[in-house]
């Protein structure tokens, strides 16, 4: 029993380590220090980032640190050209619109997010990104929504969620011409939003960069290079726990790790 206690206390010990080396004000997500702290924070980063959490016992926190902290997507190897137009399906609280924004300045960001609470704190971090308070379906419709102080992995539910609206991809992008860049983080939806649309609404996409998740029936996660492959895009796996990226008519493909089974 003894083996067991001194085991979680130094896992304990290793995720204060972590935040005190990620985040310069760590004191406000830290026991006893947190209690002090309220509401709407302003966390700062080691590295210069900032953002705005709901609560400093919140998922925000973590969303931060590994979006701004531990560059989640791989972002910083995204070749966009001047003014890019970038779809955000999945906005959270703004923390891939702000990467975005801060690697590519003059781009167009256009972010989805339905959840009332998570578009409040998207606003405040993201000012400069247009965000709609919608879901991404495969069809347009009205959605129940997970209905939690979670705030992060909310799934679509058949009954006890709220209710939001809900674009298919075909009616997101219906005005678009081109997208340069289209990232999918829709907690499980991804599959059911590519698989319905259509091709011509895919050709306008030139890169897409996209969370999966397992879909029954297939293998693994191989309905993402299944799908896109099958609309013109060369797939590299950026990450071994399911980030896909796609990018149409690519000439180089990013080496990717062995994907985790």
């Amino acid at each position: 029993m003894g083996q067991i206690t001194r085991k979680g206390s130094l896992s304990k010990f290793e995720n204060i380590r972590r935040r005190i080396r990620t985040y310069k004000t760590w004191y406000k997500i830290i026991f006893p220090f947190n209690r002090i702290f309220r509401g709407v924070q302003h966390m700062r980063l080691r590295n210069g980032k900032s953002a705005y959490v709901r609560s400093v016992r919140s998922m925000d926190v973590n969303i931060i640190s590994d979006v701004l902290g531990g560059n989640e997507y791989d972002l910083e190897q995204l070749r966009l050209p001047p003014h890019a137009t970038i779809v955000d399906l999945g906005g959270n609280i703004g923390t891939f619109a702000m990467e975005m924004h801060r690697l590519f300045p003059t781009a167009d960001i256009i972010s989805y997010e339905p959840y009332p609470a998570n578009c409040e704190m998207f606003t405040m971090n993201a000012p400069y990104a247009m965000l709609v308070q919608k879901a991404a379906s495969g069809k347009t419709c009205s959605v129940q929504l997970e209905d939690t102080s979670n705030y992060v992995g909310l799934r679509v539910v058949e009954k006890g969620g709220i209710k939001v609206e809900a674009e298919s991809l075909d009616d997101i992008l219906k005005d678009f011409v081109k997208v340069d860049l289209l990232k999918i983080d829709i907690e499980g939806s991804e599959y059911e939003v590519l698989n319905n649309a259509s091709t011509g609404t895919l050709k306008k996409v030139d890169r897409i960069l996209m969370e999966t998740h397992d879909v029954p029936g297939f293998d693994d996660l191989e309905w993402a290079e299944q799908i896109l492959t099958k609309h013109g895009f060369t797939v590299s796996w950026i990450d071994k726990l399911g980030i896909v990226y796609g990018e149409r008519h690519a000439t180089e493909v990013r080496a990717a790790p062995e994907r985790a089974r």
